[in-house]
């Protein structure tokens, strides 16, 4: 997520300081990798918490495996 953050924020300084078209679209480019990076990485951390608040719900004697996740 850091990755997808910085090449954001890279993509943002160039789009700021474009002087023509072709500094525009580098800094287009930039920025939807870097959102690309961030929702791809957001799913999986999402997917995370969702497994571990499902196994806390589950009775003590099932939830055994809590740590693995």
């Amino acid at each position: 997520m850091l990755l997808g953050g910085l090449t954001f924020l890279i993509g943002a300084i160039i789009n700021g300081a474009a002087l023509n078209v072709a500094m525009l679209i580098v800094g287009r480019l930039l920025l939807g990798v870097g959102v690309g990076f961030a929702n791809q990485e957001e799913g999986f951390c999402s997917f995370k918490v969702e497994l571990k608040c499902f196994f806390s719900s589950l009775p003590l004697e099932v939830s055994s495996g809590e740590n693995l996740v």
